[in-house]
C-alpha cells in the first residue's frame, strides 16, 4: 500500500489541530503541519507524536503568501519522490 502523507497548512491553529488529532486517530497518514510559525509547528508535531506513539507528525515553517516560497527544500523533503507532489 502507499504511503499517505498530508499537509496541513495553519496546522497549529484552531482548525488544524483538531484535524491532525481526527486523522492520525482514524488513518495511518504521516502529517507535516505547516504555518509562519516553526516553533508553533514543532512544538504541536512534538506533542501528537508523543499523544499517538509514533514519529508520524513533522512541523515545517511554511507561509501560503511568500511568493518565493524559501522554504522550498523543506516541504519537498517531507515528501519521498514516490508521491505524487510538487509545490507550485
Amino acid at each position: 500500500m502507499k504511503e499517505k502523507r498530508l499537509l496541513i497548512l495553519g496546522g497549529y491553529g484552531n482548525t488544524g489541530r483538531p484535524l491532525a488529532e481526527l486523522l492520525l486517530g482514524e488513518s495511518d497518514a504521516k502529517l507535516v503541519i505547516a504555518g509562519r510559525d516553526i516553533r508553533k509547528a514543532q512544538t504541536l508535531a512534538a506533542d501528537l507524536n508523543r499523544k499517538y506513539s509514533a514519529e508520524r507528525v513533522k512541523g515545517l515553517c511554511v507561509d501560503a503568501a511568500d511568493r518565493c516560497f524559501r522554504n522550498r527544500q523543506g516541504l519537498t523533503a517531507s515528501f519521498p519522490s514516490s508521491l505524487p507532489f510538487s509545490p507550485l
